[in-house]
């Protein structure tokens, strides 16, 4: 869809069609600008028009700009909103996906971050991911807590995660006691996440140091494993643990048989962590600095606070992302996404 023509509401803002109060965005991504779908997901729904490359004299009309996490084409937006004095709003996926092909899935997005104040792997900066965890009266909320409950429960029994591999024939290829998780090389969760400096050997050291004797396996990402990233250029220095893919099977199921499980930033590191598997983080994702984990990096004091797991989870996935239906856009609540997945599976999708 990147290489094709833009949706019908980004063409009409081109034309300068526009209706009275019409919210009307801007961007510098194409990627964004032919995102299908995106509109359901921004204030003013269909009606909402997107400007491709905005030129100055049309700042004054734009709601905000948008930009996607911290690339390049979303520093120029961020760029032209501080000139023109509009509001910059960040967009990312959401940590619940349609299952498909490796790679972004086809089709509509089933959730969206839209985020008005940062990017919710910076630890640099403030996002409102991290407002929600600081701020907001989560383990208080009694009905939150059953909800989370509730919904984590229903996750975990559907075996889902982020990254949903096909349905394939065939056991994971070896577990382990001690489970190491790879990332993509060059990930922005990894700088901005103050974890540059934890590659695999460095992290398999660390293992295989902390827990003498056990089984630890190094698990590499499905992204390099499907040849979207490059290997990590240390590899070949991870000695003291096993290397695995992960085409031998799903994250869940890998992490069923970890008793102990280590990453620099990883989201399935919070996955194992929602699975009552003690972890280490060495670097600063959304869901450390709050003393839920095993965590070896300094918090900002921003993270001034202590939050179980199922707090995070709550702020993370059930308040913080836009959930869509797909195909009629409708608003979702996570529970409603979750069927719509595990529904796609049981298809085949």
């Amino acid at each position: 869809m990147a290489g094709g023509a833009p949706p019908p509401f980004v063409a009409e803002a081109a034309r300068g069609a526009s209706a009275a109060g019409t919210p009307r965005y801007g961007t510098f991504s194409r990627g964004i600008a032919t995102l299908p779908g995106l509109a359901a997901f921004l204030p003013g729904g269909p009606a909402a028009m997107l400007r491709l490359r905005p030129r100055a004299d049309e700042a004054a009309g734009l709601t905000a700009l948008l930009g996607w996490g911290r690339k390049p084409s979303a520093a120029r937006a961020q760029g032209f909103a501080a000139r023109h004095r509009r509001p910059y709003w960040s967009l990312e996926d959401g940590f619940l996906r349609m299952p498909g092909p490796p790679g972004r899935p086809a089709g509509p997005p089933l959730s969206l971050l839209l985020d008005r104040e940062g990017v919710y792997y910076d630890a640099y900066a403030p996002s409102e991911l991290e407002a929600l965890l600081r701020e907001a009266p989560l383990g208080a909320d009694a009905a939150l807590m059953a909800r989370a409950a509730a919904a984590l429960g229903r996750w975990l029994a559907l075996g889902l995660s982020k990254y949903l591999p096909r349905p394939r024939e065939g056991r994971p290829r070896g577990g382990a006691a001690v489970l190491v998780l790879g990332q993509a090389p060059g990930d922005l969760s990894l700088s901005l996440g103050m974890a540059e400096t934890w590659g695999p050997a460095a992290l398999c050291h660390l293992a295989a140091a902390e827990n003498p004797g056990a089984r630890v396996v190094y698990r590499l990402h499905p992204d390099v494993v499907h040849g979207l990233r490059p290997p990590p250029g240390d590899l070949a220095l991870v000695r003291r643990c096993a290397v695995i893919d992960a085409s031998g099977g799903p994250l869940p199921e890998a992490l069923a048989e970890a008793r102990r499980v280590y990453c620099a930033t990883s989201l399935a590191g919070f996955e194992a962590l929602l699975r009552g598997i003690p972890v280490t983080v060495t670097g600063l994702p959304f869901w450390a600095g709050w003393g839920a984990a095993d965590e070896r990096a300094t918090a900002p004091a921003r993270r001034g606070v202590r939050r179980s797991p199922l707090e995070i989870f709550a702020a993370a996935f059930l308040l913080y992302p836009l959930y869509r239906d797909p195909r009629s856009g409708r608003p979702l609540a996570f529970e409603e996404a979750l069927e719509i997945v595990a529904a796609a599976r049981r298809r085949g999708a």
